[in-house]
This record gives C-alpha cells, sequence and structure tokens, in this order.
C-alpha cells in the first residue's frame, strides 16, 4: 500500500481517477489500481485534524472519514471546523 499526500482537492480528484482507472475505489480514500495495489489517497493536513488535541475535533472528523469514498477537502474541513453539513454528500 501507498499514500499519495495531496495539497488540494484538484490533486485528489486527479489522482483517484488516474489509480481507479481498471482498478476499484474503497472506502477513507483508499483505491486499488489495475496491477492490484492498494494506494490511500489523503488530503494534507488530515492527520493532524484527526490527532487534534480537542478530542470533539478529531471524533468528527474521524466521523466525516467513514462516511467518504473519495476525500472531500471541505467537508472534512467543516467537520473539523464543527459547521453544519460536514458529510459529504
Amino acid at each position: 500500500m501507498v499514500t499519495v499526500n495531496c495539497e488540494n482537492q484538484q490533486e485528489i480528484d486527479e489522482y483517484w481517477v488516474r489509480l481507479s482507472e481498471g482498478g476499484s475505489e474503497g472506502a477513507c480514500g483508499w483505491v486499488m489500481d489495475r496491477y492490484g495495489l492498494s494506494w490511500q489517497v489523503v488530503p494534507t493536513g488530515l492527520e493532524e485534524m484527526m490527532q487534534d488535541q480537542d478530542a470533539e475535533r478529531s471524533e468528527r472528523v474521524m466521523a466525516a472519514v467513514l462516511t467518504m469514498t473519495k476525500f472531500d477537502i471541505a467537508a472534512l474541513k467543516r467537520a473539523y471546523e464543527g459547521s453544519e453539513s460536514a458529510v459529504a454528500v
């Protein structure tokens, strides 16, 4: 398995399309390429949000992560900030 850290949503979207072509999409940012190699396409900063000292913040981010296939940076930020509509559609 390999992790791809992405600076923005455009990078996540591009890697997601390229890597899943001929492969399959999984939960929590995981994608398997056509050769059977697993990749996790994640936004830079996700680890910090999930390890925040404020347990409520990190729990909201984890709850949002668990609802996602491809990561949605805006939805993760909303979850982190405690905004309404944190879950991606």
